[in-house]
């Protein structure tokens, strides 16, 4: 995966865009081309190395939308670890939760991220979701963007920028990946992701409404039982009040959903993350 999302295209678009990071949070705007983004993973791969993740090994991503997170996501799968990827401010049960089922050698982190201009602290609630877990990770690769300022655990914590730097030469994560990348089958596990609240919901409403187990049907069945139960319950928002009924979640929405667009009602949410 990370050879053809990166490597195959260092020789013809070496020179072309392929990440271009906007954020209108911090105002930061930058490129990267392909030899740069190829130079940034093998960096990030030489640290989860460094830090001792090794092949089968878990890495969770608990970060905000920045570059480090897709040279992390690609660090890993070039090395052959999995990574299994938080969204960034998750609330600290809910990540312990995640640590608990992902079972991380490393996790990878940042001190804050930033929504409608407010500057929200990531590493306080990595800290009381490592206390609550049962799993405690050995690791912790910390992404310092300078916006808000945070202790580091002694022994466990571990700044990127200082670990990077000492990487930026170095050339053995491009000769372990290579080694790594020609090992792995085709079906080695790449990353580890949750099954829970829309999805969930939807596999009960298949088995006890539709009587069908949809983690045995292909991609397009499940998308045909799903618009079968769509019109047989009337519409998608009857669908989500079903949805609602199975997992107790307040997905409840205006019959005008099917025509006019969603509307909430008193206690109703989108089940999807807004960003």
């Amino acid at each position: 995966m990370c050879h053809n999302a990166v490597d195959r295209h260092l020789a013809t678009l070496g020179s072309q865009p392929a990440l271009i990071y906007v954020s209108t949070e911090v105002e930061q705007e930058q490129v990267y081309t392909f030899t740069q983004l190829h130079a940034e993973v093998q960096r990030m791969a030489a640290c989860l190395l460094a830090l001792g993740v090794q092949q089968g090994d878990r890495v969770l991503i608990y970060m905000p939308m920045v570059p480090e997170a897709v040279f992390a996501m690609l660090a890993c799968v070039r090395i052959g670890a999995i990574h299994s990827v938080v969204f960034g401010g998750f609330a600290s049960v809910s990540l312990a939760s995640r640590i608990d089922d992902a079972r991380p050698a490393v996790i990878v982190s940042a001190d804050a991220g930033s929504r409608n201009g407010k500057v929200m602290p990531y590493k306080p609630l990595l800290d009381e979701a490592i206390r609550l877990a049962q799993h405690k990770p050995a690791r912790v690769l910390m992404v310092d963007r300078g916006l808000n300022p945070f202790a580091r655990v002694e022994g466990r914590d571990v700044d990127f920028a200082a670990l990077r730097e000492r990487h930026t030469e170095h050339r053995r994560a491009v000769r372990m990946g290579r080694r790594h990348t020609s090992q792995l089958h085709a079906v080695h596990q790449r990353d580890h992701r949750q099954t829970e609240g829309c999805a969930a919901r939807y596999r009960w409403v298949c088995g006890r409404i539709g009587g069908v187990d949809e983690a045995h049907l292909p991609g397009r069945a499940r998308r045909d039982l799903l618009l079968d139960q769509r019109h047989r319950l009337g519409g998608w928002p009857q669908l989500h009040r079903v949805r609602a009924a199975a997992g107790g979640h307040g997905d409840l929405y205006s019959t005008r959903a099917c025509r006019s667009g969603p509307t909430r009602e008193s206690g109703g949410s989108w089940s999807s993350s807004t960003r």
